[in-house]
């Protein structure tokens, strides 16, 4: 992937983000703990409301015969984040610790 942002462009990013799509999929993300990033988001796992399934989750704590997972629901609120130069791998966020997410909805070249 190309960058992005090269010297003497500006990202423009939108404080709503329902119904917008964001410019390769990036976003400047507020954490709860720590300094606003801007990340490409490759994946958001289980969205509010929505139940996940799990059949057989191989764990210690399993109870036989249970029909709910031992894991705790926040364990599969995860939003994978993944920085723009693609060197490192994506890392899993827990969605709780997001406090917002801006698309980036243009690039203007100021030369």
């Amino acid at each position: 992937m190309a960058p992005v942002l090269l010297p003497g462009m500006i990202g423009v990013f939108c404080s709503q983000s329902e119904g917008i799509t964001a410019i390769q999929n990036i976003h400047a993300i507020g954490l709860r703990k720590g300094l606003p990033v801007i990340r490409k988001i490759v994946k958001h796992e289980k969205p509010a409301g929505a139940r996940r399934k799990s059949f057989m989750t191989p764990t210690p704590l399993h109870i036989p015969g249970s029909l709910v997972s031992p894991i705790a629901e926040s364990a599969h609120q995860m939003v994978f984040l993944k920085k723009l130069d693609e060197v490192d791998g994506p890392i899993a966020i827990p969605a709780k610790d997001i406090a917002w997410t801006h698309p980036l909805v243009r690039v203007i070249s100021l030369m």
